[in-house]
């Protein structure tokens, strides 16, 4: 059995930022190559069947795009890697999906997101043990929705059920 010691991620050129309904290109910094590689140092695995593994990646947004003037952005990727066992996870459905929700999960230290599937189930997972606050933004006329002290266990998964908006 082989072992893996890089990930080579390569970046395509046509990335862009959305903000205020305005999309901005999202080019990289000159001192940066289209390539990223992840170094492993071996416990960035989880098995989850005898001989079988998963590598969980996490993509900052908040970290990975930066301002450098007025409307002019680069991306400078950062990444997270994570295993199931040593995390826990905040999970639930949101409906209707005409609401077209985006859900936020933070606290004071991390801020995660999350896009709901067409039946409106969501799952978040890589968060540190902690109280977070989670923030449903609605859309085409319905309301937000925010759940405050939702406790956040490692190795746990913390279900929220079904959370309805309302326009």
């Amino acid at each position: 059995m082989g072992r893996i010691i890089r990930i080579k991620i390569a970046l395509g050129p046509n990335n862009s930022l959305v903000k205020d309904s305005v999309t901005y290109p999202l080019g990289l910094p000159p001192d940066m190559h289209s390539t990223i590689i992840l170094t492993l140092r071996g416990g960035e695995f989880d098995e989850f069947e005898p001989g079988r593994f998963r590598i969980w990646m996490d993509f900052d947004g908040l970290h990975s795009i930066i301002r450098i003037r007025d409307n002019e952005f680069v991306l400078r990727p950062v990444i997270h890697l994570f295993i199931i066992r040593a995390t826990g996870s905040i999970a639930g459905v949101v409906t209707p999906g005409a609401a077209f929700p985006v859900i936020s999960i933070y606290n004071s230290t991390d801020t995660a997101y999350a896009l709901p599937g067409w039946e409106g189930n969501f799952k978040v997972r890589g968060l540190d043990t902690g109280t977070y606050t989670v923030f449903i933004n609605g859309s085409n006329g319905y309301n937000d929705t925010t759940i405050n002290n939702v406790s956040v266990t490692v190795g746990k998964t913390t279900n929220l059920g079904t959370i309805k908006l309302h326009k």
